[in-house]
């Protein structure tokens, strides 16, 4: 009766064991699925809007330097420190040199934001622009600012961008977001 009982109580040890050893697996599938999520949610912020429309013009004389609004706007609430904006180049045979800036746009220039515009309009939307690198891009309710794109051409050419990638951090999250238009333009010497 003794090894009756012995493989009885053995049976329930290796199911007891079995089941512990399955609990313990689902919750460490858990815990790694839980860890990617979180990771990519760090990883990949969404404060502004997904790329998409376009500015496009007619021709620009080479060596003056205009201004274009890329973003307009934050998709969240919460302030954004930006570390690196890129432009994504598609052709750029203006050789043309590439800023970016924030502006805060003033109240009194009576316009919503940058638009499209050379150096007077410019100056009288955002009269004390900083550089995009650094720089805090704040919610609408706070203060409209533009994140400005300065493009100077530096000889005859063409210049087309299908975006722009901004690097930047919110909160917990920290990343690199492709956003802003499509850009466009001839440039031919004055």
């Amino acid at each position: 009766m003794s090894g009756d009982s012995e493989a009885a109580a053995s049976g329930r040890f290796q199911k007891s064991s079995t089941a512990r050893m399955g609990a313990a697996a689902a919750f460490a599938v858990l815990l790694a699925g839980s860890a990617m999520t979180g990771w990519h949610w760090r990883t990949h912020p969404t404060a502004f809007p997904s790329a998409g429309n376009g500015w496009g013009s007619e021709s620009f004389p080479v060596g003056k330097t205009h201004y274009v609004a890329m973003v307009g706007h934050l998709e969240d609430a919460e302030r954004v420190r930006i570390d690196r904006v890129t432009p994504v180049f598609m052709k750029n045979t203006a050789r043309a040199e590439v800023r970016f800036l924030v502006c805060t746009i003033d109240p009194a220039s009576g316009v919503g934001g940058v638009g499209l515009v050379g150096r007077r309009s410019f100056n009288k939307t955002c009269p004390e622009p900083v550089p995009a690198e650094g720089a805090w891009f704040e919610p609408d309710d706070s203060a409209h600012q533009d994140i400005v794109m300065a493009i100077t051409p530096r000889t005859d050419g063409a210049v087309n961008m299908s975006a722009i990638e901004i690097t930047y951090t919110q909160g917990w999250q920290h990343g690199t977001q492709v956003t802003g238009p499509s850009y466009e333009a001839p440039y031919r010497a004055p």
